[in-house]
Formats: structure tokens, sequence, C-alpha cells
């Protein structure tokens, strides 16, 4: 785990929330707070889909950045800076399992690859979060996800340092 302090917030949120830079990613959850607090759970309601919707969508368990990107971005345009927002971003499971698989490791090995995306008071972080499908004292889970969050973030034009307050 890694915090990403963003040099340039401008370039970061345009990324986020007005380009398509990570629309593959889905999302766990976010929340927002401008006059009010607004929560989002991801997760999907396979109930509110028809079974044909279901199989030819290919539904995950989560919704996708690309959907809800715009509601976000709605909740946070305008005149004045939302007061905070938190982002927590998951890497879709077949990406996850093509990235470890690059890096000759076994798929199995991990629970889920994330980011939190957190603003307040001022200041943007982006959190890498690998977390194993299992116990290990082997950190390379983590390794690969905080080598590959940084290459995406330059990939994009996004400076950032390392956290480390």
């Amino acid at each position: 785990m890694k915090a990403y302090k963003t040099q340039d917030m401008k370039r970061f949120t345009s990324c986020l929330f007005a380009g398509d830079n990570f629309d593959d990613f889905l999302t766990q959850e976010a929340e927002i707070t401008t006059c009010c607090r607004f929560m989002i759970d991801g997760k999907v309601r396979s109930s509110w889909y028809t079974d044909a919707e279901l199989e030819s969508k290919k539904v995950e368990e989560y919704c996708s950045w690309r959907d809800l990107r715009p509601v976000c971005f709605d909740l946070i345009k305008g005149k004045k800076l939302p007061e905070s927002f938190r982002i927590v971003l998951r890497y879709p499971p077949d990406k996850t399992e093509n990235l470890l698989k690059r890096e000759s490791l076994d798929p199995a090995c991990a629970g889920g690859l994330f980011w939190n995306i957190r603003y307040e008071e001022g200041k943007l972080l982006c959190i890498s979060m690998a977390s194993p499908a299992f116990f290990t004292a082997d950190k390379t889970l983590e390794h690969v996800w905080d080598s590959f969050t940084e290459q995406l973030l330059r990939e994009n034009g996004i400076a950032v340092s390392e956290d480390t307050e």
C-alpha cells in the first residue's frame, strides 16, 4: 500500500471525472460531501436487471466507474469545491487476472486490487491497496499493484509524489 499525493489536482480530477481514463475500474463505493453528504454503494443489485441483461451485459458485482462517473461529476461540479470526497475503485477481476499472470503470479492470490481516492482539506491522495485472498508474508502482490498504479498514473500524465505524512 502506497499513498500518492497529486501534484496537479486539476489534471487528476479531470482524468477521474471528465475523462474515460479509469472507466474500466469498478466502483466499490463513493462518498461526496458538498451541501450534504452523498453516499453511493457500488454493489450491483442484480434483481434490477432482467436475466437477458445479466447475460448480455456481463454485469459485474460492482457498477463500473464509467456508469457512475457522470453521477459523481454532477455532484461535485459548480463554483465551489466539494468539502471532501472518497471514492474506492476496484480493478476488474479479468484485468487483475491478466496483470498477475503477466507478472507470473497466481491470480487466486488476489482478493482485490483497489484505489482509495480521497480529497479533503485541499489535498488529493490516491492510495493503492492490494488485498490478498489469504494471509501471506510475501508482499509481491502489493509491490506489483503499487508499480502498476505508478505506471498508470504516469501514463495519464498525473504527477504524484509518495505521501509520507
